[in-house]
């Protein structure tokens, strides 16, 4: 069983309506990604556990391998079976996609419904020619559908093809809150540069993740190192080459930051080497990737909020990244996900300049204003309840019922904290958009139109209404944002601002208000 070249295979650009099938060579892509996807999400199971290196042991290398050649084997036969099952076509903006081992599927996704398309190229496709188009819908998890393998020509014929059927069901009229004489033509907006991008590497958080996922890995390095190195006394030598414990162990600590710097780095080139944003009429483009190169588009008709990320690293370096948040993509997420669209190694004055060009009408220098002083207080009660008894418990077991006393001293160090967190969190709104700040050594500010809003909530608890505050939720469609302990006057003007903006019909102008509170 191998497969063959069809004549109606994506070779040639998509210039038909008919079946069209992936590129025999695409079966190497299902392979390769299958295999993947199962190290991912079985392998670090294995390995935690310790079942991995019991099996190894117990039965053998040359079985083991046998074991790995025979599912290989058993890979490639399935890798072909999908492939010859598999096929799509492109029928009056209906993108209809057939695939299948056993039970043959048939997905339908109409154009109207698409809000993000991307490509990929891995590095062992690119001699090829081939990537693959992955296209979701709003609220999907994940790609909605996948075509494992086509040519980049086809992949952009077909991407056109969608466009245009957008267009003609009426999904293109220009966004609200736009304003005339936009230009249309494909303009290169930003370009990374490898400065840049190494400081988006510093400021990042790639480490971190990478720390997270190596967790279940972190008892065996440990027991690697006890079985190897204790016997060489490497420690002590360190120890007694510096002249000092405590300064061999904040040699090794500095060296572990430095390697998940470099780590963190690394990723970075690797996903963003070479980024591009351009716009061409209401979409913009992004294409970034070293080994692996991949193109995201964005449609402002799906846009939903504009978020400014500023880590604790980047505020010392002075970089900062845009997160635009479409339809379905959760609010405040994290934003290592690949479906994310990322504009990485901005200064202050790029991300104000690229924020305007998603609307223009914004104005991410607007004058913030800070919650109501209850917060603080309200923050320093509700940590001190959580963290004041699992550690009244640890000192008393500790030094007897004396060290318990020492729960007086949570409040006290907390405070600095819930102080800096309450001085960092603002809001404002003007006449359109609706800005919240919030993080407490970064920053995280997330800019949206009112009229984006698809709910408003008030809400008070019977403190709040003691001190006549509340908590307004505006929910949009990437999710909520939740502002805190308003004033209630403040409240409910942002509340009848917001419903005043959702309900109006001429959502070109603006609302007939000024940005000040009802008091």
């Amino acid at each position: 069983m191998t497969p063959r070249m069809d004549k109606n295979s994506d070779t040639q650009p998509m210039a038909s309506s008919g079946w069209q099938r992936l590129s025999p060579w695409s079966v190497v892509f299902i392979l390769v990604a299958g295999i993947v996807r199962f190290v991912r999400e079985n392998i670090p199971l294995i390995l935690g556990a310790g079942v991995g290196a019991a099996v190894f042991e117990q039965i053998g290398a040359v079985e083991i391998a046998l074991v790995c050649g025979l599912l290989l084997a058993l890979a490639g036969i399935i890798s072909i079976v999908y492939y010859r099952r598999f096929r799509f076509r492109l029928d009056d903006g209906v993108l209809r996609v057939q695939r299948g081992l056993v039970e043959r599927q048939e997905l339908k996704l109409q154009a109207g419904r698409i809000q993000h398309i991307s490509t990929r190229q891995p590095l062992y496709m690119r001699p090829l020619g081939l990537v693959r188009l992955s296209v979701d819908t709003p609220g999907s998890t994940a790609a909605e559908i996948e075509l494992p393998g086509i040519r980049r020509d086809a992949a952009e014929s077909l991407r056109t093809r969608l466009s245009e059927a957008r267009q003609s069901e009426g999904h293109g009229d220009p966004e609200a809150g736009h304003e005339p004489g936009e230009p249309d033509e494909n303009l290169e907006l930003f370009r990374v540069t490898p400065r840049n991008l190494t400081l988006h590497g510093l400021a990042s958080n790639y480490a971190y993740v990478m720390a997270a996922a190596l967790s279940p890995f972190l008892h065996r390095i440990e027991r690697f190192l006890a079985e190897h190195f204790a016997d060489l006394g490497l420690w002590e030598r360190l120890a007694t080459s510096v002249g000092s414990p405590g300064l061999a162990a904040a040699l090794l600590v500095a060296g572990l930051l430095l390697f998940l710097v470099t780590i963190s780095v690394i990723v970075s080139w690797l996903r963003f080497y070479n980024f591009t944003l351009a716009r061409d009429n209401r979409r913009f483009t992004q294409r970034s990737g070293l080994l692996n190169r991949q193109e995201q588009l964005l449609s402002l008709s799906k846009l939903q909020a504009v978020e400014w990320v500023q880590t604790a690293m980047g505020r010392i370096v002075r970089r900062s990244h845009l997160v635009c948040r479409q339809i379905g993509a959760a609010a405040m997420a994290p934003e290592s996900a690949g479906r994310t669209f990322l504009v990485p190694g901005l200064d202050g004055k790029a991300a104000r300049r690229l924020s305007r060009e998603f609307w223009p009408g914004i104005n991410p220098d607007i004058v913030l204003r800070r919650v109501d002083p209850f917060y603080r207080r309200a923050l320093l009660i509700r940590f001190s309840l959580l963290f004041s008894l699992p550690f009244g418990f640890l000192a008393a077991t500790a030094a007897g019922p004396p060290g318990a006393l020492g729960i007086v001293a949570v409040p006290l160090v907390i405070w600095p904290f819930v102080t800096r967190h309450w001085r960092v969190v603002g809001w404002a709104t003007d006449r359109y958009y609706v800005y919240f700040r919030s993080g407490l050594v970064g920053r995280r500010i997330i800019m949206f139109p009112s009229n984006k809003v698809q709910r408003v909530e008030l809400t008070q608890s019977w403190l709040q209404r003691r001190r006549s505050v509340a908590t307004v939720r505006l929910v949009l469609s990437s999710g909520p944002v939740i502002i805190p302990f308003l004033r209630i006057a403040d409240a409910r003007f942002l509340v009848n601002l917001t419903l005043y903006r959702i309900e109006s019909k001429d959502t070109n102008k603006y609302a007939p208000v000024s940005n000040h509170s009802a008091d």
